[in-house]
């Protein structure tokens, strides 16, 4: 994977949706209003690939015990 590595750093993240920028807004504007817990519990791990496109693309999941 070492040709692979981008000389950026990894943000951990959780998307909650996708849209347009007007849509991105009102999606941005209403998950302000979630209290998320700070307590996750975590099932799997999905690696994707983003396309020119902006479509997602599984590429492998690992599923965790």
């Amino acid at each position: 994977m070492a040709q692979y590595l981008e000389a950026r750093p990894y943000v951990p993240h959780i998307t909650v949706g996708r849209g347009n920028d007007v849509e991105a807004t009102l999606i941005a504007e209403e998950a302000s209003t979630i209290c998320f817990s700070k307590t996750f519990n975590v099932n799997k791990i999905q690696i994707e690939r983003i396309g020119a496109n902006g479509k997602s693309e599984a590429i492998k999941t690992v599923w965790l015990k």
